[in-house]
């Protein structure tokens, strides 16, 4: 016993002190058989009770600061072969988009529209505690039932005019990739602004639930004046804000980077350029998603590639 707990006194001082043991924010094949190690290890020692709890808790501790739970490959796309409509196929759902050989999925918004029909939908996230999606669904319920009430005020369609609809059209640009992802993911993507000096520009990332994209989550990237970082839950159609952070401005026509992390526990992690800028906890959806989006609303933008990891679900 004393034996096992010199052993794993050492793995701790190795891994504690001694520089680069490990890697730290990104999955490793190496570092992940030394942390599945580490944890087999915790595992029989706290069964055999052949070691004291805060060694155990010291192991434990290891294993949650170089754990990357998220190991399964979904998506990696870089856009090389010129044609995002084939393995793996996109599909546009507005607006136009092309390939550029330098900058990969390209799409560009007039200014002047984006800052029109910005965010008209958006609402803030109330402060109370968010409720399971069993909760989300007697909302539903609920909701369902109301507009039942009114059904008689929406017999006839409206009529869109020709106007609107080009008018909508213009507003932005949408395409959508079939692709199931479980609840914990790891998301990684290089873009690129490339407005004017005097022009806003807005890039979203989605993961909706189906093709409508009436609930999931959307990450925007806001560049211009007022640079930003936002986290959107939406739900029924709407969006409600998570959170927010300010950004320096992107806007420079320079490849960077954004990584979007979210556990089973609904913990959320926003990297840009490989630097944590937003710790966020949201557990309004648990079944998981079918449908990554990539959204412009106003700007010019490119993505050269993106990548999804899964969690184990």
């Amino acid at each position: 016993m004393h034996h096992y707990k010199f052993f794993l006194t050492l793995l701790i001082f190795a891994f504690t002190y001694v520089p680069n043991a490990l890697a730290v924010g990104e999955y490793n094949e190496d570092t992940q058989a030394i942390v599945d190690r580490i944890r087999d290890i915790s595992e029989k020692g706290r069964k055999e009770r052949a070691a004291d709890r805060w060694l155990l808790r010291s192991l434990d501790e290891l294993v949650a600061q170089y754990e990357w739970p998220w190991r399964n490959e979904l998506l990696f796309e870089d856009f090389s072969d010129g044609d995002f409509t084939k393995e793996p196929g996109w599909k546009v759902i507005n607006g136009e988009f092309w390939v550029d050989v330098r900058l990969g999925l390209r799409s560009r918004i007039h200014a002047r529209e984006y800052e029109r029909y910005r965010d008209e939908e958006v609402e803030e996230k109330p402060d109370s505690s968010r409720k399971d999606e069993q909760d989300i669904g007697s909302a539903l319920l609920g909701a369902l039932l109301s507009e039942a009430l009114q059904s008689k005020k929406r017999e006839e369609p409206k009529e869109v005019s020709r106007k609107q609809q080009q008018r909508q059209k213009a507003s932005l640009a949408e395409i959508h990739l079939p692709l199931k992802t479980p609840p914990a993911f790891a998301f990684h993507s290089e873009f690129s602004a490339h407005n004017a000096p005097s022009e806003s520009g807005r890039l979203q990332f989605a993961l909706y639930q189906s093709h409508q994209g009436d609930f999931g989550y959307i990450l925007a990237i806001n560049t211009g004046d007022n640079p930003s970082l936002q986290l959107f839950q939406r739900f029924r159609g709407r969006s409600m804000l998570i959170e927010t952070v300010k950004l320096a401005d992107l806007n420079d026509g320079q490849p960077h980077e954004l990584e979007w992390r979210m556990t089973d526990y609904g913990d959320i992690e926003l990297l840009v350029d490989q630097q944590s800028l937003l710790r966020s906890r949201d557990r309004g959806f648990s079944k998981g998603f079918s449908q990554l989006a990539i959204i412009n609303k106003g700007g010019d933008f490119g993505v050269r590639s993106i990548q999804l990891q899964g969690g184990s679900q």
